[in-house]
Order: structure tokens, then sequence, then C-alpha cells
């Protein structure tokens, strides 16, 4: 966590912090119906928010860090980063899926460090601008809503939207489905990553795509596969650039 090294941090709790963060969104919301910048820059000393989720974070899930950066209303000038402990984070235990809002990072210790396992719907849902780090991503299974990164419904090509992936091994363990699908996105940069599937590595239907330091392996691709794999898809009668 950024700024924990300040010497006035050195006897904040965990539980001092998750009230503080609390307290301030409600300070915010009570004010002016937002969370204010002077609020929101206060929980953390910077432009940024800063929260951790997991054990000793200062919330206990991934779901519960997302509502909270949700209630903090980030901007273009103002991200919140949700920074995961070491641990497994297992979506398939929520009622829904983990929808991350605009302007919002999610990042690990490392990938052997944070682990998150999805399974048909339960997925990561990337809103307009995002970017995911330092983790891996263990799917399985389908769905109608099916892929370990996929956009929300609501992000459309005017939003000029931009998803950063970098330092993220993703597996999907399932015959059709993709690690990535990308939509409607104005820019999407893949970094340093590594996807093993079974399916889709990256699954396009609109949007400009730049791919570096990144290597799909596909696995369990037999001669007349009723659903053959694809490192890279691009959807038919879409547009991209890659």
């Amino acid at each position: 966590m950024k700024n924990h090294e300040r010497p006035m941090d050195a006897n904040f709790s965990g539980n001092d912090r998750r009230n503080f963060i609390m307290g301030s969104m409600a300070l915010g919301a009570g004010a002016a119906g937002l969370m204010t910048s002077h609020a929101a820059s206060a929980a953390a000393l910077s432009n940024n928010h800063y929260i951790t989720a997991g054990v000793g974070g200062d919330f206990a899930t991934l779901h519960e860090a997302v509502a909270a950066a949700k209630l903090l209303a980030p901007t273009n000038s103002s991200w919140v980063v949700i920074t995961m402990m070491p641990g497994s984070y297992d979506l398939t235990l929520e009622s829904h899926e983990l929808a991350l809002p605009d302007f919002a990072e999610l990042t690990g210790v490392s990938r052997q460090g944070c682990i998150i396992l999805g399974n048909g719907n339960k997925n990561i849902r990337i809103n307009a601008h995002n970017k995911i780090s330092n983790c891996t991503i263990r799917y399985t299974g389908g769905g109608s809503r099916s892929g370990a990164i996929r956009p929300q419904d609501s992000v459309t090509p005017e939003m000029k939207g931009i998803l950063e992936i970098d330092g993220v091994d993703i597996e999907v363990y399932s015959s059709s489905r993709c690690a990535l699908s990308i939509q409607a996105l104005d820019r999407c940069y893949i970094r340093n990553s590594f996807i093993q599937t079974s399916g889709i590595g990256l699954e396009v239907f609109s949007g400009h795509i730049f791919i570096s330091g990144t290597h799909c392996r596909l696995v369990g691709n037999i001669a007349g596969n009723a659903n053959p794999h694809y490192g890279v898809k691009q959807v038919q009668a879409s547009w991209s650039r890659i």
C-alpha cells in the first residue's frame, strides 16, 4: 500500500484504515452526494484512492472492495487502486460477477501470490477505463456471459475506453470460452502476460489492440474438435486493429 511507510501511519491498523475510508466516503456523500476531492485525497494522502482486499486488508473480499470503490466515485484524474493481499479469491462464492467501476485498477502483489478463481458468469467485468495487473486468473465453465475478463453491457465506442492487462497469467479450462473478450474499446494494451487456454485466448469484437511480451499457449486442441481453439479470434462482421 502506498504511503504506509509514512511515520503518521505507523500505528494505523487495518480496522482503523477501513473505518477511515468508509467515514470519508460517508462524509463526501453527505456533503455533496459524491465523494469530494479533499475527502478522497485524505484516504491515501494522494490524488488516487488506495484500498486493500483480502486477509489483513481493508475489506475481506474483492466484491466488498469494489463496492467501496464505487462509492468513492473515481474519475480520470483520481483513480481507485484495489490491491489484493496475498491469497486466493473465489468469485464463484458470490452471487454475481466482479464488476469493476470506471477508472479502477485491480492489482496483486505477484502472479504467484494472488489467485482469482472464476466460473461461468462469475468473472471479472471491466468498464470503460480499467487496469488489471500482477495476478493469476483461473477460469472454468460456460455461461451466457462467459469469459475470464469481459466488458460490462454498458460499454460503448463513445466512451473511448482503455484497458490495460499487465503481468497477468490467465488459465482457461473450457473448450469454447475465452480468456479475454474485447469490445468497444478505443485501446487495449496486453503486456508481459501469459494465457493458457483450451478455448480462445483473445476474442475481439471491436477495438484497437496492442500486444507485447505475451505468450498464448493452446492446449487440448484435438483435430476435428467441434470447438476449435484460437490464440486470437476476430469475430465475424466485427472490426478491429491488432
